[in-house]
């Protein structure tokens, strides 16, 4: 199995443990709070958790706006 191949298998199994891990639809702060847990649980780093965490928040601020 290359190397590409092994990273498309570990982040499709990233994606599957944050999607069963993650109350969508909930409580934005909740899914936010579990979504944090989720990407330190899966040892993404705090950095990119922060920056992924922000961009959630901004692009449902942009929904917000757009709705």
């Amino acid at each position: 199995m290359s190397w590409f191949d092994r990273l498309k298998q570990g982040l499709k199994k990233t994606s599957q443990t944050l999607t069963k891990a993650v109350p969508w639809g909930g409580d934005p702060e909740e899914v936010l709070e579990e979504l944090e847990f989720a990407l330190i649980a899966a040892d993404v780093g705090l950095e990119a958790t922060q920056e992924i965490l922000e961009e959630v928040r901004e692009s449902g601020k942009r929904d917000l706006r757009e709705a």
